[in-house]
């Protein structure tokens, strides 16, 4: 499940940044613009009105460039990155996310917590877009912040949470099950003995999923099951809230059913991929989990020769990646390789064999040398308003 940090936690970092001495009356407008588009745009994030919210904190960065205020269009972007990770807009994310860590990094004494929400950001967008050298440097850096950070417990699991996931994406799965475990550990230190959490859940189930990667099923067994005695016991403690509208209860059942089908487990599955599909679409988040699903549940359709079903399945995980991930992200190429084989044997091999090479290819550049990732640069233009704006 995606666990991301609010937006609205960084309020206090923008409204108690002054504006600059000395800017005359231009600056005091731009300032008064952007306290008040900031606060407008983290309402309607915090509402759900992502539309408002998109236009709101877009004329807040501008304030800031007109400034020439660099934390300021640091924090715009910043909330920026986090709307367009909550849309599945992952390269848009990485964007402003590498633009605000450019910015913060022309000042030694930039607020150590908003450089590290903004590396997280950037390493959750970069995970999800196949870069994993600029992943993994994000990662780290976001990581090294929240440890010492004070008070910073949740967003240090956040963070511990996205590493195991770029570990696990690289087929690193020895060491997504320690930094799954280190989340554990770290949310449990932040709660009171015996207290479970949906936060638990989804380390869990996230652990259940590397092991599956790895071929330990028995182990993934044990740690799906945790993850669904933790849901039950929060369901006993609030009655009054129904399961299906708790994504997390979905994401473990899928998985389980996942599971038990690679267990070749006598039981109808077809069900529970369907459901989860419905819980998801109502939250209106196509990604990570939806591709999953339609891909999960078109491989066992496959498998029960129903093809027309199957095919329309497989299309739409196939749709899914290829908005949500990297072109060369192996969840593309898990699915790519399962669409091949559906063609195969609807009398279209030579398709097949086209897809599979492609995913063959992704998988293939996995094992390549990671390269060092690029410096990054502030987004183009900004360098030339900032110094119109300073004449």
């Amino acid at each position: 499940m995606k666990i991301t940090l609010r937006s609205s936690l960084l309020v206090a970092l923008a409204l108690s940044a002054g504006c600059k001495e000395g800017g005359g009356v231009f600056s005091e407008n731009s300032a008064g613009k952007y306290k008040t588009k900031l606060e407008s745009g983290l309402a309607h994030f915090d509402t759900g009105n992502l539309a408002d919210a998109q236009v709101d904190l877009t004329a807040a960065y501008d304030a800031a460039v007109k400034m020439n205020d660099d934390p300021k269009a640091a924090i715009a972007l910043q909330n920026l990155a986090s709307l367009a990770l909550r849309q599945g807009k992952n390269a848009e994310a990485k964007t402003h996310a590498a633009a605000a860590a450019a910015l913060l990094a022309k000042n030694p004494e930039s607020d150590a917590f908003l450089t590290s929400a903004v590396n997280l950001q950037l390493a959750k967008a970069s995970t999800h877009l196949g870069d994993f050298p600029t992943a993994t440097d994000a990662s780290d850096k976001a990581l090294a912040g929240f440890e010492k950070a004070e008070q910073a417990k949740g967003e240090l699991f956040d963070a511990l949470l996205t590493k195991g996931m770029l570990q696990q994406a690289m087929g690193k799965q020895t060491e997504a099950q320690a930094t799954y475990k280190k989340a554990i550990d770290v949310e449990r230190s932040r709660r009171k003995v015996g207290d479970e959490t949906h936060e638990l859940a989804a380390a869990f189930t996230e652990m259940g999923r590397s092991a599956v990667d790895a071929g330990d099923l028995d182990a993934a067994s044990q740690h799906f099951d945790r993850a669904n005695k933790i849901l039950k016991s929060l369901r006993m403690l609030n009655k009054e809230e129904t399961s299906q509208s708790k994504p997390i209860e979905s994401w473990v059942a899928c998985n389980v059913a996942w599971l038990l089908h690679k267990k070749d487990q006598p039981i109808k599955l077809a069900g529970v991929f369907v459901d989860a599909l419905k819980t998801f679409e109502r939250l209106g988040r196509p990604g990570r989990e939806t591709a999953f699903i339609h891909r999960e549940y078109g491989r066992l359709l496959l498998e029960n020769q129903k093809f027309p079903e199957a095919e329309l399945q497989l299309k739409k995980s196939l749709e899914l990646c290829h908005g949500f991930y990297g072109p060369n992200h192996p969840e593309l190429a898990k699915t790519l390789e399962v669409y091949a084989s559906l063609l195969d044997v609807t009398n279209r091999a030579d398709e097949g064999a086209e897809h599979r090479a492609k995913a063959k290819s992704i998988m293939a550049a996995l094992s390549q040398p990671a390269a060092k990732p690029p410096a990054a640069k502030p987004p183009a233009g900004d360098a030339t308003k900032q110094q119109a704006n300073a004449k």
